[in-house]
């Protein structure tokens, strides 16, 4: 990601006079709605009336993203921490999907 749009996050983020637990309750809240646009992107009983598409994803996707890290933010946890445990993650996901393969 842009170094320059993760600089104007963190201070957006420090600006933002939510709590913490109230970041976190509307990191439900966008996932709830990003939910809601996956659902009937995939055709799920119920929900293929409604209007959905991958640029709606992309937006609710993107409003997760900022809120989990605005979170990361507020408990002032580096960018190079946030890049290590990614990576960390990255490689486990990774692993586990070979051990999949493997299976098969």
């Amino acid at each position: 990601m842009n170094k320059q749009i993760l600089k104007d996050l963190r201070k957006v983020s420090k600006d933002d006079k939510k709590t913490l637990d109230q970041k976190c309750l509307k990191l439900g809240e966008e996932y709830g709605e990003l939910a809601q646009v996956i659902l009937p992107y995939v055709g799920a009983p119920g929900c293929r009336h409604k209007v959905t598409g991958k640029n709606l994803i992309l937006e609710e996707s993107v409003d997760v993203l900022i809120c989990a890290l605005s979170i990361l933010y507020q408990l002032d946890i580096p960018d190079k921490d946030i890049d290590a445990a990614l990576v960390k993650k990255l490689n486990k996901w990774k692993r586990n999907l070979k051990k999949k393969v493997n299976k098969v």
